[in-house]
């Protein structure tokens, strides 16, 4: 873009409320939580670089046509800053990576993480106006695609992390995809389990909220599925950002004998991972590389990290754009589990050392039968509280359970 149009857009954006983001900031979140929000004064940043499967869609119509990569132009607009270390980086990256391959032109607009319905909806209509050929956004702008998209049917939006109900939605250029993370934190309680002695892990959730009831129930199934008469303390400190009563938590559970712990609790989580040295247990990471992401900060948390659930954005980002460019992006709902490569767990550094090649060899065989659908993983998102409640109840028990274990 040039220079005096992206101008025009940062003093549009700044006049309606100042949207500033690359981060998945400002939400009731639907991943693993609600990322840390940062007040940051509203900008557009604009490159352009030159270098030489699994889903569940409602809707399913194909853009037709192809594009070259080098003559799109896509804008990635947030709620919150870029800068959370989780589902908003991945997707700025991914953009940056196709600018960097294929040079494809961006911009990247961020929020001020206020949440502002009003600055949410008028920053979006102007990015519309501006004649994007895509547009992504975290599930916090949902209801704006809903109610902006069909007025320019000749762009494509895309939100990540979210699901929609299709049915109503009046236009063909939304695309949504919302990751399986119940499948990632089978593998991660598979992995857990495995590793403990004692034969009780922990998990420490964020709000009680489905999405991480999901990523609960999972771990769970995956847990009992390598030692059925294993037991699985389950917490939640019912904030994002209480990384004090998180490392509380992940204490008690240690001091009941979990010697692995896993946490879906946001920027709290950081308790979790500074508790596990403390109480000589293991922690698993989630949404990114955690024991890269703490190596040179906080070594000793890293030294401790079996693994990190991934909760893979930036490959469905990457991957939606280039299939829009191909012409083979379905519009509706899809979902990315470990077939599409939507999820998933690190398999280098900790992992490598610390556990065992035949726990690895365990973790493969589990990985391939859920791809397979060999291995069916339940999940919480359907759930009534009355079954979530019994999820729980079994992660404590010693008893199997009819329909546990999460196999068809």
């Amino acid at each position: 873009m040039k220079n005096s149009k992206l101008l025009a857009m940062v003093m549009a954006i700044t006049m309606i409320g100042g949207l500033t983001g690359c981060g998945n900031s400002g939400k009731a979140p639907t991943g693993d939580s609600g990322e840390k929000t940062v007040q940051t004064e509203a900008k557009a940043e604009t490159k352009s670089e030159t270098k030489s499967e699994d889903s569940g869609k409602q809707k399913g119509e194909s853009n037709t046509g192809k594009k070259n990569l080098a003559d799109m132009r896509v804008c990635a607009i947030f709620p919150g800053p870029r800068g959370d270390s989780g589902t908003v980086d991945m997707a700025c990256a991914a953009v940056e990576k196709l600018a960097e391959e294929y040079g494809l032109s961006y911009d990247i607009v961020e929020g001020d993480g206020s949440g502002d319905a009003s600055k949410l909806q008028a920053s979006l209509i102007e990015v519309s106006e501006q004649d994007y050929d895509f547009i992504l956004s975290t599930g916090m702008y949902s209801d704006y695609f809903v109610s902006t998209a069909p007025d320019y049917p000749d762009t494509i939006y895309m939100l990540f992390d979210t699901v929609l109900d299709f049915s109503t939605y009046k236009g063909d250029n939304l695309y949504c995809a919302n990751f399986l993370q119940n499948e990632a934190s089978y593998l991660v309680g598979a992995l857990a389990m495995s590793m403990s002695k004692t034969g009780t892990v922990g998990f420490v959730g964020g709000m009680e909220a489905a999405n991480i009831s999901d990523f609960m129930w999972g771990y769970i199934e995956g847990a009992k599925y390598v030692n059925p008469t294993g037991t699985i303390a389950i917490s939640f400190t019912n904030d994002w950002y209480d990384s004090a009563k998180a490392k509380e938590l992940a204490l008690s559970e240690i001091n009941m004998g979990a010697d692995v712990v896993f946490p879906a609790a946001g920027p709290s989580s950081e308790g979790v991972m500074e508790a596990a040295p403390q109480g000589h247990a293991y922690s698993i990471g989630v949404d990114i590389d955690r024991e890269a992401q703490y190596k040179d900060n906080n070594p000793e948390w890293a030294a401790v990290i079996l693994s990190s659930q991934l909760k893979c954005v930036d490959n469905a980002v990457y991957r939606a754009i280039t299939m829009y460019a191909d012409g083979t992006l379905k519009t509706g709902q899809e979902a990315l589990g470990i077939a599409a490569g939507g999820v998933g767990i690190v398999k280098t550094g900790n992992y490598q050392t610390l556990v065992p090649e035949e726990v690895r060899k365990t973790i493969e065989d589990i990985e391939s039968k859920i791809a397979s659908g060999e291995i069916v993983v339940g999940t919480a998102l359907t759930a009534t509280q009355d079954e979530i409640a019994e999820m729980k109840t079994w992660a404590v028990s010693k008893e199997p359970k009819n329909n546990g274990g999460g196999t068809s």
